[in-house]
């Protein structure tokens, strides 16, 4: 894919494919097939990207939040889990049978993934979104258009999804007392920390695994 929206387009149809296997009630299958071997994976990947998505946009929240009232304190703590992430990284990159200095340095520098982990966020976000909507949607014909650079700019609904949640989120909290402030971020913080450590372990387990003499 060359472009952002032929990406999505792609992105999304996968997903949206993914998703409508493995639901119950879809394809025929009333009983569902959540727990079909073939599709542990796909859900365990789905819980993975919300546990993402919640873990960075409620850091975002958060640390607005803290900033608005001057409450922001920094934790070398929080370095750990993109340090890990960087680790991770640096491993995949490095079990790479063709791998270049640009797959290495892409790793190293956590950015390049940390947005490439945004944009399929975003994927996942579209693709849910059209699921539960129940619309009939044609993924391949959209895809065949974005490649021919046609269609919309629907890959950019997520950005609008989380402007607008942003939006009235802080004007929410503009509202709020300041003590009502003080207790959601009291609450908030150790929650979000909670998770960010469950996803750190996740991700070390994943690093001090095994390859078993196999390269991507």
């Amino acid at each position: 894919m060359l472009t952002l929206k032929s990406l999505d387009a792609q992105q999304v149809k996968w997903n949206y494919g993914a998703i409508d296997l493995m639901w119950p009630g879809q394809r025929g299958n009333l009983q569902g097939q959540p727990f079909h071997p073939n599709l542990r994976l796909r859900w365990l990947e789905n819980w993975s990207m919300l546990l993402n998505l919640v873990v960075r946009v409620g850091f975002v929240i958060l640390l607005l939040g803290s900033l608005s009232i001057g409450a922001w304190v920094f934790s070398p703590l929080w370095l750990i889990p993109p340090l890990v992430a960087i680790a991770l990284n640096i491993r995949t990159a490095l079990s790479m049978h063709d791998r270049t200095a640009r797959d290495v340095l892409f790793a190293v520098l956590f950015l390049p993934g940390e947005f490439y982990m945004w944009l399929k966020l975003g994927h996942f976000i579209r693709a849910w979104a059209k699921f539960l909507s129940r619309v009939e949607v044609d993924n391949w014909g959209a895809q065949a258009a974005a490649e021919k650079g046609k269609g919309n700019n629907a890959y950019l609904m997520p950005l609008v999804y989380v402007a607008v949640t942003l939006g009235m989120l802080v004007l929410t909290w503009t509202q709020l007392p300041l003590l009502v402030k003080e207790i959601a971020l009291w609450i908030g913080w150790p929650m979000l920390a909670l998770l960010a450590a469950l996803q750190t372990v996740g991700m070390m387990y994943r690093l001090f695994q095994r390859h078993r003499g196999f390269t991507v």
